[in-house]
């Protein structure tokens, strides 16, 4: 199943070690976006459960520029001037006409220009202002002409006469030109460099009022005496968002468990010792007689219903145990070890095991150590067995084993912590 179509995109490449079968398309990382493992699980939940846009890789749009005032040869720039005080600028690109475009629709733009450029790279002795804000471009809408001119600027004929550009869309209530700044130059450089501008996000104002057959018009501006504005190149890119709408909640939790998603905090299972400690030393004890290995039932949990073992993602036990304290040359191996095994109900209410034989070593005392220890077992996953074999109504029981002669197991306490699948249910509680 490919889940990377139901990843937000600003969590991609966020957590490697818990979405590793999820596509990342992001840099951020969780620390700097979320508090903590439960903040993010929260997020990935929300964005599957409200929706999501998902952006394609960055494409040029097809423009036409002013073949008028840029020289002949290919290191010549489009330049203006400014006169006086004033502004000076220059229609420098047009789009072709957005003949599909429906605002509302279910594809949505967003738009960034780049060009390489410069201003005078001077200070001008003359001016009234020292700012990088006298050296721009900006965006504006042409409006449809129907005019026979217009369609053959479409098929690429450098035309920029009245009746080909079309008429710049005005404000309804001012009057004035419909104009955006996109970004200005460095101040001051003396060589052309590449310079991004601002993206036109999908709720920016151009799109209210960009219509059917409207064309986008890019302006090389510079105002303030003696600031100029030199563009030798550019373009201007689209990134096409497909907007995803929300998931159903079972198809998240679905979602979540096949990507490994877990709370942060493992639970410890209730359970209950069943074997008698030894009353001397106040430890449980399993002595080894030969080399068949002796066995006790010393933990068992609380019955578990279908809700508690679907939710269960992965199991591990830890004990504080030792061995007899001492080796006897059996090269180094340790003959003292916990097991995991399941119990059934069986008729008239006693339980037993589910598999005769069949148990799962979760670890080994450390050999000829004589003090008690903290021993942690194996993670146990709910895809493996002991897990995948539970039914409603088992138990999960341990078991302390000792092999060969002299050979003795020596536990003061136990647990088995739990960690649970991470479970949405509070998304439809939070104004969601």
């Amino acid at each position: 199943m490919a889940l990377s179509r139901f990843l937000p995109s600003r969590i991609d490449h966020s957590q490697e070690n818990k979405v590793s079968h999820l596509s990342r398309t992001s840099l951020a990382t969780v620390e700097s976006l979320f508090p903590s493992d439960h903040h993010f699980n929260h997020a990935l939940a929300k964005a599957l459960y409200r929706g999501e846009s998902s952006r394609q890789a960055p494409a040029n749009i097809e423009v036409i520029k002013n073949p008028v005032s840029k020289g002949g040869s290919p290191d010549s720039a489009w330049t203006v001037k400014a006169v006086n005080d004033g502004k000076s600028e220059l229609l420098w690109l047009l789009t072709k006409r957005f003949k599909t475009w429906t605002p509302g629709s279910g594809d949505v733009w967003r738009l960034q220009l780049m060009t390489i450029s410069k201003d005078q790279g001077w200070f001008p002795m003359v001016a009234n202002n020292l700012s990088s804000e006298q050296s721009w471009f900006e965006f504006g809408i042409r409006c449809h002409t129907p005019d026979s001119i217009d369609s053959t600027l479409d098929q690429g004929i450098s035309t920029f006469n009245t009746g080909a550009i079309g008429t710049p869309k005005l404000d309804a209530t001012t009057g004035s030109e419909l104009r955006w700044r996109s970004h200005n130059n460095f101040l001051f450089g003396h060589n052309f460099r590449s310079t991004e501008g601002i993206i036109i996000k999908e709720d920016h104002e151009l799109w209210r009022y960009l219509e059917p057959n409207d064309r986008l018009a890019v302006y090389i501006c510079a105002q303030g005496r003696g600031y100029e504005n030199h563009c030798i190149d550019g373009s201007l890119r689209r990134f096409k968002l497909s907007r995803r709408p929300g998931l159903p909640l079972h198809v998240i939790r679905m979602i979540l468990r096949m990507a490994g998603i877990m709370a942060p905090h493992p639970r410890i299972l209730k359970t209950e010792y069943v074997s008698a400690q030894d009353k001397e030393l106040g430890l449980w004890k399993v002595e080894g007689k030969s080399s068949v290995a002796e066995q006790d039932l010393w933990m068992v949990t609380e019955i578990l219903p279908m809700d508690v073992i679907q939710n269960i993602a992965q199991v591990q036990l830890t004990t504080y145990s030792r061995d007899q304290g001492w080796g006897n040359g059996l090269g180094g191996r340790s003959y003292t070890w916990f097991s995991l095994g399941v119990f059934q109900r069986r008729p008239g209410g006693m339980y037993g095991p589910r598999f005769d034989t069949e148990l799962w070593i979760s670890h080994r005392n450390k050999p000829g150590v004589p003090y008690i220890g903290l021993h942690t077992g194996k993670l146990f996953s709910a895809s493996e067995e002991p897990l995948n074999l539970l039914r409603p109504g088992d138990r999960l029981v341990v078991w302390m084993h000792a092999q060969f002669r002299d050979w003795v197991n020596y536990c003061k306490e136990g647990k088995l912590f739990c960690w649970e699948y991470f479970e949405p249910t509070l998304l439809t509680s939070e104004g969601d």
